[in-house]
């Protein structure tokens, strides 16, 4: 699709790339040329992903010697644990999974994707990936497609394509080895590359929406099973991220799990995100119940189950409002394969910069069923590739995502892919 004949209104788009005037198959949707101002944000994307990898090697450097093979950290006096990083989506962070309540299972769950129930950003996400392990994995690195299809009613079609990495590195333990200190940094990329104008407001769609954004988390345990923790993150998910202060958004997190018995567990939670679903602080409060190793559920707010009838097959459902639903099945065969499929509801928000309402957000609504395949690497890496079936696709405005919709841009039905590379530990 060429964009470079449209009218636009006056004066640059920060941000834009300058189209190549001849595309061939495939680049024709997911590529365009850079110019120089697409080289100062290459540039500086790379600057960043440096800085945050560079973060991460010496969190890692810090702590090497205090951690064993299979992910244990350790000293000279005594074996440490370390705190659940499975209670929370590290990457998206709109939920609080429920957690093991002993102790001794927190790191076998970061090493297994299917024992625990894995949560996705709602907003993220569209980045969690199928095989569930990649949302609390300290290294991410994400690429999506979503071809061109036409646009319902409307003329001319929309083309979506993302890249995304994320990082949680250690920055602090406690000297008990129940408590810890994480970094966190992410940067995604989403192009949504169309000609038509928004049909109320008669505005272009920016053609590239930045997330970027960074924070830290405490988690802290004690040896009764009771854990508590909090996050902030501080981003600008917007075309000019950072341009302005209404384009910074602050997120939150608390958390905290009482045992309840010698399985079971209360867990309570307080989440707000500026572009959610639910743009105020949303409470949670859930049971969590484990009848047997292979069953466990958390009932209530948010709710998620995890069934594993057999040695090699993972059942996974979650729940959060208001219509984030993720369902995933996965089946592993031989040592290093897996077999994926899901069904899960995928929402991300943004700010344009050029919006006269400042509560007004841009909304990508869609849902999808997909398939796919896991190969494990050495070294605690796998990658992942899924094609998926996508519906019920919108593009739209909103001060809320459930009420008092305009430039709505509904799109076809299609199959779209992505790639996602994990280093899960």
């Amino acid at each position: 699709m060429n964009r470079s004949n449209a009218k636009r209104p006056p004066g640059p788009i920060p941000g834009q790339c300058p189209r190549r005037n001849v595309r061939q198959n495939f680049r024709q949707n997911f590529r365009r040329g850079v110019g120089p101002s697409g080289r100062r944000i290459a540039a500086l994307i790379a600057a960043a992903w440096c800085l945050s990898l560079a973060f991460l090697a010496v969190g890692l450097r810090a702590s090497a010697q205090e951690w064993d093979g299979a992910g244990n950290r350790v000293s000279p006096d005594s074996r440490r644990l370390m705190p659940n990083l499975e209670a929370v989506d590290l990457d998206q962070l709109d939920t609080v999974d429920p957690a093991p309540q002993d102790l001794e299972t927190f790191e076998d769950g970061l090493a297994d994707a299917g024992a625990s129930p894995a949560g996705q950003r709602p907003d993220l996400n569209p980045l969690g990936g199928l095989s569930g392990q990649g949302d609390r994995a300290p290294v991410r690195l994400r690429l999506e497609w979503l071809p061109e299809r036409d646009l319902k009613g409307l003329e001319g079609g929309l083309a979506i394509n993302s890249q995304a990495l994320s990082l949680a590195f250690p920055l602090r333990f406690d000297a008990d080895g129940r408590g810890l200190w994480l970094g966190l940094a992410g940067i995604r990329s989403l192009e949504a590359d169309t000609d038509t104008p928004l049909p109320d407001s008669g505005r272009r769609l920016p053609e590239r929406f930045w997330d970027i954004d960074f924070g830290v988390m405490r988690l802290r345990s004690w040896e009764d099973g009771r854990r508590v923790g909090g996050m902030v993150r501080v981003g600008s998910p917007s075309d000019r991220p950072f341009a302005e202060w209404r384009d910074v958004s602050v997120t939150f997190l608390v958390f905290a799990s009482i045992p309840s018995g010698e399985r079971n567990a209360w867990s309570a939670s307080l989440f707000y995100s500026p572009t959610g679903q639910i743009v105020f602080p949303l409470p949670g409060l859930a049971y969590v119940w484990r009848p047997s190793p292979q069953f466990e559920a958390s009932l209530g707010l948010p709710f998620s189950l995890t069934y594993q009838p057999t040695e090699t097959l993972t059942l996974q459902a979650s729940y959060r409002p208001l219509n984030q639903v993720r369902v995933h099945l996965r089946q592993r065969f031989g040592d290093a394969w897996s077999f994926l499929a899901s069904y899960e509801t995928v929402n991300d928000a943004f700010w344009s910069s050029e919006r006269e309402n400042d509560r007004e957000r841009t909304y990508f609504f869609d849902q999808r069923l997909a398939l796919g395949l896991r190969r494990d690497l050495p070294g605690g890496w796998f990658i992942e590739g899924s094609t998926f079936y996508v519906f019920d696709r919108k593009v739209f405005q909103a001060e809320r995502f459930s009420r008092d919709r305009s430039d709505l841009l509904p799109i076809e039905t299609g199959i779209g892919a992505s790639v996602q590379v994990v280093w899960a530990r």
